[in-house]
């Protein structure tokens, strides 16, 4: 029940984060720029989420996943054995993920790489701040235009 409330609250605030973040940054996809071969043909070039290549949610989601995953089973099995494997593939099935969302053209390298790292952030913080020695909270808050945000606060 805790694990699946720590990935419910993992996989929302990646979501969250990199939504608001497509809607504020805009960035068009690398294959909008192509005229030539390989380029996306016009049913592509009008596709709805265009305008939303940075950051790459594929990649942030992957990453938040898998991280907190190993985070969560280290943090159960500090003694196992499978640990350094299951590390290992929290850092290359995202990296996979971002490497094959580059290469299809859907993202620029710093989409990636930029979508890892946030969601590497999330998946290793978020399971922390469950910890019972963790003096952060975070909540869910609705700005007065009905917009969502994210909201951080530090208890002493």
């Amino acid at each position: 029940k805790k694990f699946m409330s720590i990935w419910a609250e993992t996989i929302a605030l990646t979501y969250g984060l990199t939504n608001m973040t497509k809607v504020l940054v805009s960035r068009e996809r690398p294959y909008l720029y192509g005229t030539g071969e390989g380029s996306a043909d016009m049913e592509h070039k009008l596709e709805d989420d265009n305008q939303r290549s940075f950051f790459s949610g594929h990649t942030s989601l992957s990453a938040a996943s898998w991280f907190m995953m190993a985070s969560m089973y280290q943090d159960y099995h500090p003694e196992s054995k499978l640990a350094p494997y299951i590390w290992a593939t929290a850092y290359l099935v995202p990296a996979a993920t971002g490497y094959y969302r580059y290469d299809a053209g859907k993202h620029f390298l710093s989409d990636v790489l930029i979508g890892y790292f946030i969601g590497r952030a999330i998946g290793v913080m978020v399971p922390r701040w469950h910890k019972k020695s963790s003096r952060v909270d975070v909540g869910l808050m609705l700005l007065p235009s009905g917009q969502p945000g994210v909201q951080l606060t530090y208890r002493y």
